[in-house]
């Protein structure tokens, strides 16, 4: 993880801290079906066709989108609301 820690930090320019907050959302909450669902997004928010390797590459750090990463932030942080909710049914039966 620390490698894509530190390619997070030259990318974007953030504190160690920030990138590693960020990038450790991304591993624990990101859907394995996230490309279909960001593709969709981004479309429909930016009117903006962008193809399934290259929201690939910017999960995976290897080019820079702002658009695209916050689709991808946005779509991990509904995923760990979704899995803190079923948690939270499951403690209380």
């Amino acid at each position: 993880m620390t490698t894509k820690i530190d390619k997070f930090k030259q990318l974007y320019n953030v504190h160690s801290h920030k990138a590693k907050s960020i990038v450790q959302k991304i591993e624990k909450h990101l859907p394995h079906t996230y490309v279909s669902t960001v593709i969709s997004r981004v479309k429909k928010k930016h009117s903006t066709d962008v193809s399934s390797q290259y929201v690939r590459d910017v999960k995976r750090f290897q080019r820079k989108n702002l658009q695209i990463l916050n689709v991808i932030l946005d779509l991990a942080e509904e995923n760990r609301k979704l899995q803190n909710k079923i948690e939270n049914h499951a403690s209380t039966n």
